[in-house]
């Protein structure tokens, strides 16, 4: 016969899979009273954050999922669930829309007109609203749309004015760009899992660096090596 915390543990299950992601979490944080055991408690930890990630409430999320972490290094299978729910709800997106913002970039010098035009190799689902590029040192916002960090001072610089979502127009409740912190969990996660758009983004940068210097031949040469890498 199951024990109370096996029963509530099932019906946590139970609501996951019916998509009341809410009911879920609160069971787990519930059942994580007073559980002693740290193996257990990751365990658990990470499913309360999934539950959380797939509620949409990313900030509470990657708070969870990095306690988890401090208790034991977290496995792959750890955060299978929340790659392939950030895959797939990072993917939905209006194509006119994203045309739009593309061309906005090419004009803007911010993305090379065939990345923009093929979807950056097929890594679009982690790309960043603002450069269209795959994430670099994401930021998570309050609203739980991630951007690269250089992107949000950017427009921060520029438009003098509170960071708006590009995803859903939210007005971030901190001012200073600077006060947000790079997602640890979310950044080495895209590092480990897509290393050759990571260190293709990471050239891009330098290169943007090295153009800002009108250091022209070095920057020509990074660009070369970010296509070289996106090409493999």
């Amino acid at each position: 016969m199951a024990t109370e915390s096996e029963s509530m543990l099932q019906l946590a299950v139970k609501a996951f899979q019916s998509k009341n992601f809410d009911l879920a979490a609160d069971i787990y944080e519930c059942q994580l009273a007073g559980l002693g055991d740290p193996g257990s408690r990751q365990e658990l930890m990470v499913k309360r954050a999934d539950a959380l990630a797939f509620g949409g409430k990313f900030t509470e999320a990657f708070d969870v999922y990095r306690q988890a972490s401090e208790i034991g290094r977290l496995r792959p299978g750890h955060l299978i669930n929340l790659v392939e729910y950030l895959s797939e709800s990072i993917s939905r997106q209006d194509g006119e829309r994203r045309g739009a913002e593309s061309r906005e970039a090419v004009a803007a010098g911010c993305v090379p007109a065939s990345c923009a035009t093929t979807g950056c190799g097929g890594y679009e689902g982690f790309s960043c609203r603002i450069c269209l590029s795959f994430l670099f040192e994401p930021v998570t916002l309050p609203c739980g749309h991630c951007f690269c960090k250089k992107c949000l001072e950017r427009e921060v610089k520029e438009k003098e004015r509170p960071v708006m979502c590009k995803e859903c127009r939210d007005s971030s409740r901190v001012a200073d760009v600077q006060s947000y912190r790079v997602n640890v969990v979310l950044s080495n996660l895209l590092a480990k899992w897509f290393p050759i758009p990571q260190q293709a983004g990471q050239l891009r940068r330098e290169g943007n660096g090295l153009y800002a210097e009108r250091r022209m031949e070095a920057a020509l040469e990074k660009y070369n090596q970010a296509i070289l890498i996106g090409n493999i």
